[in-house]
């Protein structure tokens, strides 16, 4: 795990670092580097949306009128853009990245090996899969790289992340298996909560009440599992006493399949990940 308090005791800074893509999790993530006095000393920006670079321009950042002037100037450089535009940006940047830059990609089913072939050489890559709750300062990033990034290089590439929530590192060959677990995992926490409070409201309970109550659960039942020291499985059963209200509703979890379908919502999130890498 890497926190912030990592960054602000490495001394050495970035130098130039661009981003290629402004969209929200882009934005997050320079709201996060802002807040370190070891920020990069100059950044600059670039998208196809002109209104996207202004807004990072009220930042500090220098917009730039394409992608290869952005790299060309950088030593680090943040692509956040869709899957699908990254051969076209690809096809713009290749002629201008070398050897000593290092390339930050928060983009899903991104694998160095692409990276690699279509630059022509083993370039420095580090593959980071964040998720919205940056947009809050209170994200997850599993971040890995290839051999050709430094132990220096590596930790600067994750303080760029450590501004807006945790960094964990993960094997290169379990980027897309982390998918679910961290970067679409929200959406399927967002679904799990309306379920119960479609249902509260339906038996009588106001909306509004019953999402305070359960989101405040979550977040105590979150902080439970990470500071208790305790397993899910004890807390499970300390909340579940016998012949109690909690222990039906496990029963009826279980009963309707409940792990099957989070297994197949897993397993079908990582193979659309693998699709997008082959595409």
């Amino acid at each position: 795990m890497f926190f912030m308090s990592e960054f602000v005791a490495n001394k050495k800074q970035i130098e130039t670092f661009s981003f290629i893509g402004a969209g929200n999790m882009a934005y997050a993530i320079l709201n996060g580097m802002l807040k370190s006095p070891d920020r990069p000393k100059k950044m600059l920006v670039y998208d196809v949306a002109e209104e996207r670079k202004q807004l990072f321009s009220q930042l500090g950042c220098i917009a730039v009128n394409s992608a290869a002037e952005a790299v060309e100037a950088a030593d680090y450089v943040l692509f956040a853009v869709k899957p699908q535009n990254m051969d076209t940006v690809m096809d713009e940047i290749k002629g201008v990245i070398t050897p000593e830059k290092v390339l930050v990609f928060i983009v899903a089913g991104m694998t160095s090996q692409y990276v690699e072939r279509t630059v022509g050489f083993e370039c420095k890559t580090v593959l980071v899969m964040p998720n919205t709750p940056f947009l809050i300062g209170c994200g997850a990033a599993a971040v890995s790289a290839t051999k050709t990034v430094s132990q220096e290089e590596y930790a600067l590439a994750k303080s760029i992340f450590a501004g807006s929530g945790i960094v964990e590192d993960i094997p290169r060959d379990k980027m897309r298996e982390v998918i679910p677990v961290n970067g679409s995992s929200p959406a399927f926490i967002y679904y799990y909560v309306k379920l119960f409070v479609d249902k509260a409201d339906e038996m009588g309970i106001d909306r509004e009440v019953a999402m305070r109550l359960f989101c405040n659960t979550m977040i105590g039942s979150a902080r439970m599992m990470l500071e208790s020291g305790k397993t899910p499985d004890e807390l499970i059963k300390a909340v579940c006493s016998p012949g109690g209200t909690t222990l039906k509703g496990m029963e009826q979890l279980e009963k309707g399949e409940f792990k099957a379908a989070v297994d197949s919502c897993i397993e079908q999130c990582v193979n659309r990940a693998y699709e997008l890498s082959k595409q």
